[in-house]
Formats: structure tokens, sequence, C-alpha cells
């Protein structure tokens, strides 16, 4: 008798586990990007500063150490991003990214989720770029290869 209670209780406790499946959001705002040498192998670079835009605000993670990935917040208030990179040589990087958004309702109970795609690079002075992916989501690895 109590192992039936247990298996019912497990099959009432497993299928209410799934109620809210379809609120799974696969969007991100995050442009992922690896860095590569020309030949298409990853590269260390060490970033002395990493910049959004013209502004001040900087992200200090991605700073002082050595990285071959970036994950970079996009704009959702815009259709394009700008990047300022500073590398530890001091030579001066800029990315501009352009970008369009949509909202997509997954299901009533969660409401409108904010998508990004159809990404392209708009202007940069890096060696080369490729893009890998253009759309943003969760699922993706990479979105961005840049070329030292």
């Amino acid at each position: 008798m109590l192992k039936r209670i247990s298996f019912i209780f497990f099959l009432l406790l497993s299928s209410s586990c799934f109620d809210q499946n379809d609120c799974l959001i696969t969007s991100t705002n995050l442009v992922q990007i690896s860095l590569n040498t020309v030949t298409g192998i990853p590269m260390l670079v060490t970033f002395l500063r990493v910049l959004k835009g013209d502004s001040t605000g900087h992200f200090p993670l991605y700073e002082k150490y050595p990285l071959d990935f970036l994950a970079l917040p996009l704009n959702p208030d815009s259709t394009q991003t700008t990047f300022r990179f500073m590398t530890s040589d001091t030579v001066y990087y800029r990315l501009t990214l352009g970008y369009s958004t949509y909202s997509r309702v997954i299901a009533t109970d969660c409401g409108a989720f904010l998508y990004y795609d159809n990404l392209t690079v708009l202007k940069t002075n890096f060696d080369s770029t490729l893009v890998i992916s253009p759309q943003l989501l969760t699922s993706v690895t990479s979105n961005l290869k840049i070329f030292f």
C-alpha cells in the first residue's frame, strides 16, 4: 500500500514540475564573442578596458585577465550597440553591432519576451569579424568571432 501511495505521489509531483515548461526563456541579450587568431585558433587577449558606447561604464569582469571569450549585453532600447576595447599593448578597438528586436508571447501565463535577431557588424577596426549565429539564444555558444 505504501508503495502505491509513493508511486502516485511521485507521478503527481513529477507532472506538476512541468506546469511552467512553456515559460522556458530561450532569448538573451548577451552577444557571445570568441576571440581568435587570423587562422581561426582561439587566442587569449588581455583587455585593460572594455567599455559600452561612449559612456564611462565598463565591464571589470573582462579587464586585466587573458580571455578568449566575451559575453556582452546589447541595448534593448536601440538597434545598435557600440563597444570599445583597449588591449594590454594599448591598442584601441571599436565594435558597433546592429540587430533587430521583436517581442514574442510564449504562453499567456508567461507574458512577452524580447528576442534579438539579424546580428550584423556595422563598424569595426578589428582585423576581421565573422557572424556565426545572427540570433541571440541561450543555446548558442558563439554569435561572433573576432580575429586578431
